[in-house]
């Protein structure tokens, strides 16, 4: 969660806008901070969403 917010902050985007771009509810990816998305390819769409990968939207950045 926190990779996805450093990214909305880089690229001066909501997690809102994130949300209704790759076609969820604007409080979706909100979501994911308590209880992981449950479908793969929502991951996809996000990491789509900011040209990134899968791997590097879920790596651990806090070391």
């Amino acid at each position: 969660m926190e990779k996805i917010k450093a990214l909305c902050k880089e690229r001066g985007v909501s997690l809102q806008e994130v949300g209704r771009s790759c076609g969820f509810g604007e409080k979706s990816i909100y979501a994911w901070g308590e209880k992981p998305p449950a479908a793969i390819e929502r991951v996809k769409r996000v990491a789509d969403y900011f040209g990134v990968t899968v791997d590097e939207l879920l790596a651990d950045t806090s070391t």
